[in-house]
């Protein structure tokens, strides 16, 4: 997750969850992505079965832009239209799950109240459920990581408007090696070695 979006690899994608089947004792497997409409009605039409999560992260175009710049290419609007067609042909009847739309709160940007309350506008609550992930700070980026108090707040009033929504704790980032911060480590590992 993070590391690249499987969808611009769809045949691979594909391939991979007829070999897993095979391999290993699952009927589903997981699939994140940041949203390539066109790719997320194909595998609603083909033979795979994948619990869908999606990286949202804002729900306006503009501030999502800044944070998954796919979002220019793929608008949120043409997501979650995808998403909805997803839920309709495969997810509710054969995998039985909501959606997850996985939304990294940052401290002050996308944690207020605005962000509330367009979430409830944009998210049907019969197809997503909101999963909220606290950000894992690295040296390199401005954000800050919103506090649990706030998280568990902003899970409540989703949760109050409707929304299934529950907070996901990262683990690994007293070592640098939670999600995301790998990278970072390995980036800045790689301009000390260009010094």
């Amino acid at each position: 997750m993070g590391m690249g979006e499987p969808l611009h690899n769809y045949e691979e994608v594909r391939n991979f969850y007829h070999q897993a089947i095979k391999m290993l004792p699952i009927k589903h497997a997981s699939l994140s992505t940041s949203g390539v409409p066109e790719n997320i009605i194909k595998l609603a039409n083909d033979d795979t079965k994948y619990d869908l999560f999606f990286s949202l992260h804002s729900p306006f175009n503009e501030e999502r832009s800044r944070l998954v710049p796919m979002n220019n290419r793929y608008p949120l609007e043409d997501v979650l239209s995808a998403c909805k067609y997803y839920y309709e042909e495969k997810q509710r009847d054969i995998i039985g799950k909501k959606i997850k739309a996985s939304y990294l709160l940052l401290k002050d940007f996308n944690d207020t109240d605005e962000h509330l309350q367009q979430l409830t506008k944009i998210l049907d609550k019969d197809i997503f459920k909101v999963q909220i992930l606290l950000y894992n700070e690295i040296e390199e980026l401005p954000f800050k990581r919103t506090s649990i108090e706030k998280a568990k707040e902003f899970e409540n009033k989703l949760k109050e408007n409707g929304l299934e929504a529950t907070i996901s704790i990262s683990k690994g980032q007293d070592i640098a090696g939670a999600c995301g911060q790998m990278a970072g480590k390995k980036r800045e590992q790689e301009k000390e070695e260009e010094r």
